[in-house]
């Protein structure tokens, strides 16, 4: 089977072929971004003045109300693309060191795979083979329809989302949301989703062995996934409501309109 390479982002910066963007981002009276680490690459690497660049997260709008969350089941789940970028690989070889020590536990795995790009490896199969000798702890689904993640995340007892990169992550605001226990990585959107830790767990990405310890922890601990599913939701409900959040993005445009007002006054 070939190796299963990281397909290259669009969002890695070459100084060259960005010079049209970042021209015209300069450009702006405003620039909106949807995390901190997007902030910190406007202003680091498109030397944008900070106070020029606002967060906002992007709006989300649940398709149908949480069902609750079932933190008693000793279910893992992971929902989302298989990709080399979603960290599903890693995930794989994490699971290996932990179910031999937990084998009442189950993990539920869905998303359709995307065959990367530079090799044609289909990632499924790759954690398909990884995961062999678990036989019936695992459960493969394909892609699940928006309006039915929230009946899936009712299933598990513990959500794992261990992105090698993210922009956003919407689906760790849906579990966030329905009160689960999460882990995440440092990528994104997902600290600030995640508060630093304190409304799930977080990992750098790519670190197998750090995700099996978080792994470990939270399997044997269900207290701490009550407290983290609690604080998630909490989090979901005062950061990410789509009212706060709609509130946010309208404030940002009168503001880049004022600018704009400004500006185009003096210029006169």
């Amino acid at each position: 089977m070939s190796p299963l390479y990281l397909e290259p982002f669009a969002f890695a910066w070459n100084q060259d072929a960005d010079l049209e963007e970042r021209a015209m981002t300069h450009s702006a009276d405003l620039v909106l971004v949807m995390n901190q680490e997007m902030q910190e690459f406007a202003s680091g690497c498109w030397c944008i003045k900070p106070k020029e660049v606002k967060i906002v997260p992007n709006p989300y709008i649940p398709l149908a109300e949480s069902l609750g969350n079932s933190l008693e089941e000793k279910v893992i789940g992971f929902i989302g693309r298989l990709e080399p970028r979603k960290g599903v690989v890693e995930l794989a070889k994490a699971l290996c060191e932990v179910l031999p020590d937990f084998p009442d536990w189950k993990v539920k795995i869905a998303g359709s795979s995307t065959k990367s790009c530079i090799s044609g490896t289909d990632p499924a199969a790759v954690v398909k083979k990884i995961l062999v000798r678990f036989g019936n702890q695992i459960e493969f689904q394909d892609r699940i329809e928006p309006s039915d993640v929230p009946h899936w995340l009712a299933s598990v007892g513990l959500c794992v989302f261990p992105s090698i990169w993210e922009t956003f992550s919407y689906v760790t605001l849906e579990a966030a949301q329905a009160g689960m226990a999460i882990i995440g990585t440092r990528t994104g959107a997902v600290p600030e989703i995640l508060d630093n830790g304190r409304a799930g767990l977080i990992v750098p990405p790519g670190d197998v062995k750090a995700l099996a310890e978080t792994l470990r922890k939270l399997m044997a601990d269900h207290e701490l996934r009550r407290e983290l599913g609690a604080a998630a939701k909490k989090r979901f409900e005062e950061r990410f409501h789509p009212d706060r959040v709609m509130g946010e993005i309208l404030e940002v445009y009168r503001e880049a309109m004022e600018r704009a007002k400004n500006r185009l006054c003096k210029e006169n």
